[in-house]
């Protein structure tokens, strides 16, 4: 399989191969980044520790209650960004590790406008803004099944909320959070880029996946992930029609 990939014989295969030092670069670029920009004190990092240890609290004012809610997102992002309890390398280190997986599954069988859509975004996503580093991948995944982008909007917002304290290890909402997003004065002023990009990755996710397989030759039916993995590859439709148009 590794002789396959290295087979020169047409200007394609010379597409395909370049793919292999465009992946090392960008995750070398990443993780140097990574280690020496200097991202931990960014003011969408510095915070991510505290938040992780005292879920939908930061600052608590001797008055009581809440003064600041850091991360006012879902139970499954604390859930799954609990690495960031440890310190803010040791979670970068767990995120590269996914990351890597996540690049390679958008690299293979994709062709270059897509790899280069994907490259841009998850240079700001891992570095700049990795509080949202699985919500961008959930996102990509929407190509594959239009379930991702309804799970990514599931993932971000704190979709339930109850009136007393829940274990950290599974924390829900408490229910000044949803009073709290709409009467943060901070949240306005957030960079509108961020949310920019965010939706635009969501939008462009689900067109992709709508223009691409959700189509009358394969209906509303659905298609896994790993089926649809393999079609691309071998540029042909989820049903096994020839489709050179695959990205």
């Amino acid at each position: 399989m590794l002789a396959e990939f290295f087979k020169l014989e047409q200007a394609i295969d010379f597409s395909r191969i370049l793919k292999l030092p465009a992946f090392l670069s960008l995750e070398a670029g990443k993780y140097v980044m990574m280690l020496f920009c200097g991202c931990q004190i960014n003011e969408l990092n510095n915070w991510m520790s505290q938040a992780i240890r005292t879920p939908y609290y930061w600052r608590i004012p001797t008055g009581g209650g809440p003064e600041f809610v850091a991360g006012p997102y879902s139970p499954v992002w604390y859930l799954i960004n609990q690495p960031a309890q440890w310190g803010y390398f040791i979670w970068m280190h767990y995120l590269f590790a996914f990351d890597v997986g996540f690049t390679i599954l958008n690299y293979w069988g994709h062709r270059w406008p897509f790899i280069i859509f994907y490259s841009a975004n998850s240079i700001y996503f891992f570095d700049s803004n990795p509080i949202d580093f699985w919500l961008f991948n959930f996102m990509m995944l929407a190509i594959y099944s239009w379930k991702w982008s309804l799970f990514s909007i599931l993932f971000k917002i704190p979709w339930m909320t109850l009136p007393f304290a829940t274990p950290r290890w599974f924390p829900f909402p408490p229910s000044y959070v949803w009073p709290f997003i709409f009467s943060d004065p901070y949240g306005y002023h957030e960079s509108p880029l961020r949310w920019a990009q965010i939706g635009a990755v969501w939008l462009t996710t689900l067109i992709i996946y709508l223009a691409i397989y959700h189509n009358h030759s394969i209906g509303t039916r659905h298609i896994p992930l790993y089926r649809v993995w393999y079609r691309i590859r071998d540029g042909k439709k989820p049903d096994g029609k020839d489709d050179r148009r695959h990205l």
